[in-house]
């Protein structure tokens, strides 16, 4: 018990824990009125910021897409782009913004737009691998000509994405869609080093090659036989080496691939009807 206090305050009502707790935060009254107010300001500045759409923190910037009209939700996201000085939370705006285009909107041509904008503003954004990437989907989407290109960009910009494989292979497709032989070729061979899209990539380059070059094709369809991760590749690539090889060296050669390929990988209807057309010389 401590008696004698020089403190002269009216002492608190028992009945008043909120008075109790306060006063024990600021024992003295300058410090309670200066609590208060930084208090007061806090509340006052936290408030601003929540209600701000420019705030990073803001309820607005974080709402669920579906709470706004996917067009407002574009040109809130653009406002935001234009106004925060903050390189990444623009780039994220932007992304974003062009996502709602292509698929709440409909409008591809559009996120296109947002996605050059995104990739001249912010080059080395965090999005930038997927917006060269999206950018080329959408691309292929309108069948524009740039799809090819485009493919080819995303893959050479992050070789070591697990997609680079297939981006590459997209870029040859195109190619050869618009009749560029050399850089599809090239294209099928950037996919080669790629694992999980090797084995397409060697068969596509081995149907390329049949017609001038049957031994590069028998080649190619080999590798695509060593790559193949599925029976159904690795039969197509057989096929492809006994075609290669009947225009190489005859029926003979051709049939004796097809017989080891039922002999080690087992019947199979195409290999089958290879084997029938082989042996009546047709």
């Amino acid at each position: 018990m401590f008696h004698g206090s020089t403190d002269t305050r009216p002492a608190m009502s028992a009945d008043s824990p909120h008075r109790a707790f306060i006063r024990a935060l600021f024992p003295s009254t300058r410090l309670l009125a200066g609590g208060l107010c930084v208090l007061w300001s806090a509340t006052a500045l936290g408030a601003m910021a929540l209600t701000s759409s420019m705030s990073p923190i803001s309820t607005a910037w974080w709402a669920p897409s579906h709470e706004a009209n996917p067009s407002h939700q574009v040109d809130r996201l653009l406002a935001g782009a234009e106004e925060w000085n903050d390189a990444s939370a623009a780039a994220r705006a932007l992304w974003e913004a062009s996502l709602l285009a292509a698929t709440d909107l409909g409008d591809p041509e559009r996120a296109i737009a947002l996605l050059d904008r995104l990739l001249e503003a912010h080059p080395d954004s965090a999005h930038t691998t997927d917006a060269l990437a999206w950018r080329a989907t959408l691309l292929s989407k309108t069948g524009a000509t740039e799809a090819a290109f485009a493919f080819q960009t995303a893959a050479e910009h992050a070789p070591e994405h697990p997609e680079a494989g297939r981006w590459w292979l997209d870029a040859a497709d195109h190619y050869i869609e618009l009749g560029q032989t050399l850089p599809a070729v090239e294209a099928y061979e950037a996919a080669t080093r790629h694992p999980p899209r090797a084995a397409v990539a060697w068969l596509a380059l081995g149907r390329l090659r049949l017609a001038h070059d049957p031994a590069a094709a028998h080649a190619a369809f080999e590798a695509a036989g060593q790559a193949a991760q599925r029976p159904t590749t690795a039969r197509l690539a057989r096929l492809g080496a006994a075609t290669a090889l009947e225009r190489l060296e005859g029926p003979e050669a051709a049939l004796a691939e097809v017989d080891d390929a039922i002999a080690q990988e087992g019947s199979d209807p195409s290999l089958e009807r290879r084997r029938d057309r082989l042996r009546n010389g047709g």
